[in-house]
């Protein structure tokens, strides 16, 4: 009875799936017809870069930083070579010059992240220093003419808020809302774009 139950889900499962692929046909482009010496966008397309903080500024102590030191149940380290983002490419000194390279390139919009465990390093904590940081460099963005695009999670996160459950639990949801509003109060009058979590359905599996 149950393996009867099974089979006849699975094959309603497989009926279903084709039906939805012959009624909504996917759409494939025929490079064979299709001239790439004459491709134009419009004039409301948006050129951008992006970057992560943990994956540029260097020298970031959070739940990712510490993923990175950690150790498998073999005893071998997480990740190969004992490999660590460390100082990664010193974006969180050298901006300026990284901004000169995006203005160099052409491009109208930066999208970077604001590392959470740098503003708040504790609880209680909003460090002035930081958020000085983040608003010195949207200004830089803004004197050479790109729009700054900010990113509130971008995968790391304090340690402290690791330690209480992050995400998993319902109650800490508010730590991080806390956390946006404070940083939407600091860069609302600078900043038009905003992407709350970067790829939530990844954060989701982590």
């Amino acid at each position: 009875m149950i393996f009867g139950i099974f089979y006849a889900t699975i094959g309603l499962y497989i009926i279903a799936i084709a039906y939805f692929h012959l009624k909504y046909l996917e759409m494939r482009w025929n490079w064979d017809d299709i001239s790439t010496d004459n491709i134009s966008f419009p004039p409301s397309f948006i050129w951008g870069t992006a970057t992560a903080a943990h994956q540029v500024e260097g020298n970031c102590t959070n739940n990712w930083s510490e993923f990175e030191k950690g150790t498998k149940d073999d005893g071998q380290p997480n990740i190969k070579d004992n490999q660590q983002s460390g100082i990664a490419c010193d974006h969180w000194n050298r901006y300026p010059e990284d901004i000169k390279l995006i203005k160099e390139l052409g491009v109208s919009h930066y999208r970077f992240s604001v590392e959470w465990s740098k503003i708040q390093p504790t609880q209680d904590t909003f460090d002035k220093d930081a958020l000085n940081h983040y608003s010195k460099m949207i200004d830089t963005l803004l004197e050479n003419d790109i729009m700054p695009v900010l990113t509130l999670h971008h995968f790391t996160h304090p340690i402290w808020f690791d330690r209480l459950g992050a995400f998993e639990k319902e109650e800490n949801i508010n730590i991080f809302v806390s956390f946006c509003e404070r940083v939407f109060k600091e860069y609302s009058n600078k900043v038009d774009y905003w992407c709350t979590i970067n790829e939530p359905a990844v954060v989701v599996t982590q």
